[in-house]
């Protein structure tokens, strides 16, 4: 099987490294401009040839996964769809899908699959890919094509059907990108800081600031993508958010008996979505 992965960065790495690890006889081209990267690290081995962009792809591959950055997918689509004139199996896994509601999307010939696999890391580069970065993780699949869902069954993800690319933000806003504006919400508020006062912060910042902010180190054009292309869940979340902040605000100015309910609400509804996850299967 010949496999063409274009985006070789943190999560198109992996899938090769996957593929690799699960499917035999497969053959993976890397298609990406950075290519001096594959030489230089272990998650490079895991591609058979490497190229720097689909013009130069010599023959159709059999699959085409595209892990390249959201604002690139739609011009690699019709790159696809212009220089492939018989159907291709396309596996689209970005970590925004509504944008794909899309002419360039519904007029193409090859068929397209879209997912999106719950894994990674707060680094991005393919120094840093491994196919333990994904093996095992659940794949959102947003497709009801079998061969899709035979393809990630085989490559060990755990399958979480998903019934739109609409649904599928609405669950990214608050499982995914959320998380990331609130993790970055408390590194922006203190920016302003003197040195002195970072230097004095440095020696005390223990794992409650680290955990707490950790994805805010997730490439920033990533969160700049997802924040973009994700604006429309997004946007009544940050005003709940907000919301939530202004209600700690005045029960500390002016009702200071509501504080214990503001915190034990908290608690328990992070405790009633851990639960959740755990009655999945889930390790959170």
């Amino acid at each position: 099987m010949r496999i063409g992965i274009i985006g070789c960065g943190l999560i198109g790495g992996s899938m090769a490294a996957l593929f690799k690890k699960y499917m035999a006889d497969v053959y993976i081209t890397g298609i990406d401009p950075h290519t001096a990267a594959f030489k230089a690290t272990v998650a490079g081995a895991a591609f058979d040839d490497y190229v720097a962009s689909i013009a130069d792809v010599p023959t159709p591959p059999d699959l085409l996964v595209i892990a390249s950055p959201i604002d690139t997918v739609l011009g690699v689509i019709d790159q696809a769809t212009k220089k492939w004139p018989s159907s291709l199996r396309i596996m689209e896994l970005s970590s925004v899908k509504s944008f794909l509601k899309h002419p360039i999307v519904a007029t193409s010939h090859h068929t397209i699959g879209f997912a999106h696999p719950m894994g990674g890391r707060d680094v991005s580069g393919l120094a840093h890919a491994d196919a333990s970065v994904l093996d095992g993780c659940p794949m959102i699949v947003c497709s009801s094509d079998a061969w899709l869902h035979d393809l990630c069954e085989q490559c060990g993800f755990s399958i979480i059907p998903c019934p739109s690319l609409e649904v599928h933000d609405e669950w990214m806003a608050a499982a995914s990108h959320g998380p990331y504006i609130a993790a970055s919400v408390l590194p922006h508020a203190l920016r302003h800081i003197p040195e002195s006062t970072a230097s004095a912060l440095g020696r005390v910042i223990a794992g409650g600031f680290r955990d707490t902010t950790r994805v805010c180190n997730s490439p920033t054009a990533w969160g700049r993508d997802v924040i973009t292309h994700n604006a429309v869940p997004l946007r009544p979340l940050i005003d709940a958010m907000i919301d939530s902040l202004q209600q700690l605000k005045t029960a500390m100015d002016h009702r200071p008996a509501d504080l214990q309910q503001w915190v034990m609400d908290a608690k328990a509804t992070r405790s009633r979505l851990m639960d959740a996850a755990a009655s999945q299967g889930r390790v959170v």
